[in-house]
């Protein structure tokens, strides 16, 4: 594409996944790339490009892939999945690195788990379901699940389906971090862990203010189930996955589509170390669903397109419009939409990072520019959250000319 003379402003990660850290300036992110761009060789992973490339784009490509090998090594990144789209179509999609201790290479079609970028599929069946009729955004919890409750039952009476998608319900952050240690994949797993916010008390009144909470996710996932009459998974499956082609992709850690899940890995000592995290069932809706590079490619064709993908309208343009309408205010100059974070002012861009303690990934839409961008890889941003979110800047970076 043609460079643009805009800057990339910084991103604000604050609150946008469950590791909160300050994000340095860009410029500095940019000038240490382009130190490491120069000395680094290039990187030799498993691709899969458009055809027919120009001088212009296999340049850039170049630039893309040394600079991702730059950023694994100094971040410690065993495995890494990168898409880009522009418009309709995937224009770029490499692994980098390996999916786990057995030396397997990451390809486009490696399964990684999501974490909290799982939230905007969970918000895209909420608003299947409201074009369905069967959800009303703004009637409260308790009419889809009527023996939802917090500590003051009146108080959370009050908490409506937009509460939760926006983030302002009330319900403290903290609660939503409970439950990752628990591997429950019983099919009331998701119930049980909702039932558990019956002696929680809301730290302010619905509606009053932002704070990022994955149990409200978590909820949304059980109105999914409670609706449709189906399984939170199966829902997602079928109308979402199997429609977007996404055929690497699961809700669910059993299912035979993502068997090749990489193998996920901790930082001990800045070195990334195999672990065997817990998988816990109540948490799909906030952040374990499963996807490869190639397959979130898809998607974010859909989520730039009106919800078109090929042949298929996953739901309507104005559906999509709703998901990138900003609601909560997080700061002066983001707000949260519905499973997006949107960054103002102009150019608007809409992003969301996912980080559980095995498993980290980024999404970005730049709609003007017509750009979306997925970066996946194997090992959690715990205390490493900031060297995690810098690879998909530097990319938009090199997308835009920078």
């Amino acid at each position: 594409g043609a460079a643009s003379a805009t800057p990339l402003p910084a991103f604000d990660h604050r609150m946008t996944g469950e590791v909160t850290r300050d994000h340095p300036k860009l410029a500095v992110v940019l000038a240490a790339t382009l130190i490491l761009i120069s000395l680094l060789g290039r990187a030799v992973p498993t691709t899969s490009a458009a055809p027919g490339r120009s001088a212009h784009q296999t340049r850039e490509q170049e630039q893309i892939d040394a600079y991702i090998h730059a950023r694994m090594q100094a971040a410690h990144i065993p495995g890494l999945a990168l898409g880009i789209i522009r418009g309709k179509e995937v224009v770029y999609l490499k692994g980098y690195g390996i999916a786990g201790p057995d030396g397997r290479h990451v390809t486009p079609q490696t399964p990684f788990i999501l974490g909290s970028t799982s939230k905007s599929f969970t918000a895209l069946a909420i608003m299947q379901l409201v074009e369905a009729g069967k959800i009303d955004l703004d009637a409260p919890v308790t009419t889809y699940l009527p023996w939802f409750r917090t500590a003051d039952a009146a108080a959370s009476a009050r908490i409506t389906v937009r509460n939760l998608l926006i983030q302002n319900s009330g319900l403290p952050v903290d609660v939503g971090r409970e439950g990752f240690a628990e591997n429950d994949q019983s099919d009331t797993a998701l119930e049980n862990g909702i039932r558990q916010l019956a002696g929680v008390q809301l730290n302010h009144p619905a509606g009053q203010a932002y704070e990022y909470a994955n149990e409200n996710y978590s909820i949304l996932g059980l109105i999914i189930q409670a609706v449709s009459g189906r399984s939170y998974e199966e829902y997602i499956e079928s109308q979402i996955f199997a429609p977007l082609h996404m055929r690497h992709s699961a809700a669910t850690i059993s299912d035979p589509a993502v068997s090749d899940l990489a193998c996920g890995y901790r930082s001990w000592l800045f070195w990334p170390v195999p672990f065997d995290a817990p998988y816990p069932r109540r948490l799909t809706p906030a952040g374990f669903l499963i996807s490869s590079a190639e397959d979130m490619a898809h998607y974010l064709i859909a989520q730039l397109n009106g919800g078109s993908y090929g042949e298929n309208q996953i739901v309507s343009p104005a559906g999509i419009a709703a998901q990138h309408t900003a609601g909560a205010t997080v700061n002066a100059s983001s707000a949260y939409g519905m499973g997006w974070v949107i960054h103002q002012p102009q150019p608007t861009r809409f992003e969301h990072i996912g980080d559980v303690s095995t498993f980290h990934s980024n999404m970005l839409l730049l709609s003007e520019q017509q750009i979306g961008i997925v970066i996946l890889t194997n090992i959690g941003g715990v205390n490493n959250t900031t060297a995690m979110n810098i690879p998909i800047e530097g990319v938009a970076a090199i997308l835009l000319g920078h």
